[in-house]
């Protein structure tokens, strides 16, 4: 069996050889280079997914904050969560228009509640007197009108 440096000796099988190894080794490069990602894909994936979880956090921060201006007003969560608001003032003032807007429906719906069931002179019920009449006599019901003023 011969050596590696007598196969290199001959300069035919130097020649076979180390075309052999330079394929082995470009072949080894791709298959490396293939799996492995560089630096710069990986910053770019790197900085995209800090961006979503800033951008995240950001519409999380947003969600608590109207939840609590909601608690705090008093309106229901549900009628202002699907707003895309652009900023907190922005949701703070629509919140507050909210809550005026149903302050001042409550009132007037109080209002006329309040109009529709009190009890209006001569429309509601009859004097005692007049109940009466029915089963008194002329004279007697004469009588007690008489008396009650």
């Amino acid at each position: 069996m011969r050596t590696i440096n007598e196969l290199l000796a001959d300069p035919e099988n130097k020649k076979v050889i180390l075309s052999f190894v330079d394929q082995q080794v470009t072949k080894a490069l791709k298959t490396y280079s293939s799996k492995r990602l560089d630096t710069s894909t990986l910053t770019a994936r790197l900085l995209r997914l800090e961006a979503a979880l800033q951008q995240k956090e950001k519409e999380q921060d947003m969600k608590f904050h109207i939840f609590k201006k909601c608690h705090e007003a008093g309106v229901s969560y549900d009628l202002v969560k699907d707003i895309p608001f652009s900023s907190k003032e922005e949701a703070d003032r629509k919140i507050l228009q909210l809550q005026d807007f149903a302050a001042a429906k409550a009132e007037k719906t109080f209002n006329e509640r309040m109009i529709a069931e009190a009890p209006k002179p001569g429309a509601g019920e009859t004097r005692p007197a007049d109940k009466l009449a029915k089963y008194l006599s002329a004279e007697e019901l004469l009588a007690v009108r008489s008396n009650k003023r």
